[in-house]
C-alpha cells in the first residue's frame, strides 16, 4: 500500500489515504471516487466493508468484438463474500492494462490452513500519471492483487437468507 499505513503503534492510518482520494477527486469518475472515498468500505463495523471479506472468485477474460473477434481488452471481475457474510460484493476493472496476484507459498499470518487468501485485510485506489487507474488488495495470507485499468466498477447484492 501506497498511502494506508501503519503507525507507530500498529494501528492503521486511513488519514493519508483519503487526503489522497480527495486531492484526486476531480480526475476520477464520480463512481470511482464514490467507491474509493466511501468510508463504509473501510469500517471494520459497517456491512458495506471490505475488511474481512473472502475472496470467492476473481475471472480474467478477453472480450472481443471485430470481424474475426480480433479487437479484444482485457476485463476481470471479483467476487468476494462480505465479512457479515450477509452480501456478495462484485468489483469489475474493464479495459485492464496490467494486474498481478501473488499468493505466497507460506502462510504470513494465522489461521495457517484451509483459509485460501484469507481475509481482505487492506484495499487501496490510486491513478496514475497516464490516468490509469490501479486497485490493489492485500489479503492476510500474504496475498496480493494489483490491478491496473482505465474504469472500476463496485457493486453489491444481500444474499437471501433461509
Amino acid at each position: 500500500m501506497k498511502y494506508i499505513t501503519e503507525n507507530e503503534d500498529g494501528f492503521t492510518s486511513y488519514t493519508p489515504y483519503f487526503e489522497y482520494i480527495e486531492s484526486i477527486r476531480n480526475k476520477l469518475p464520480s463512481h470511482v471516487y464514490e467507491f474509493a472515498s466511501n468510508t463504509c468500505h473501510y469500517d471494520l463495523r459497517s456491512p458495506e466493508t471490505l475488511h474481512d471479506a473472502w475472496l470467492d472468485h476473481i475471472t480474467v477474460a478477453e472480450p472481443a468484438s471485430g470481424e474475426r473477434s480480433q479487437l479484444r481488452s482485457i476485463q476481470i471481475e471479483t467476487r468476494l463474500l462480505g465479512p457479515f457474510h450477509d452480501r456478495s460484493i462484485f468489483i469489475t476493472y474493464t479495459d485492464v492494462v496490467a494486474f498481478e496476484m501473488n499468493t505466497p507459498e507460506e502462510f504470513s499470518a494465522p489461521p495457517f490452513n484451509d483459509v485460501g487468501h484469507g481475509d481482505l485485510l487492506c484495499h487501496e485506489v490510486r491513478l496514475e500519471a497516464n490516468g490509469t487507474l490501479v486497485h490493489e488488495m492485500e489479503f492476510s495470507r500474504g496475498s496480493i492483487i494489483i490491478i491496473k485499468c482505465k474504469n472500476i466498477e463496485h457493486r453489491q447484492e444481500l444474499l437471501g437468507h433461509a
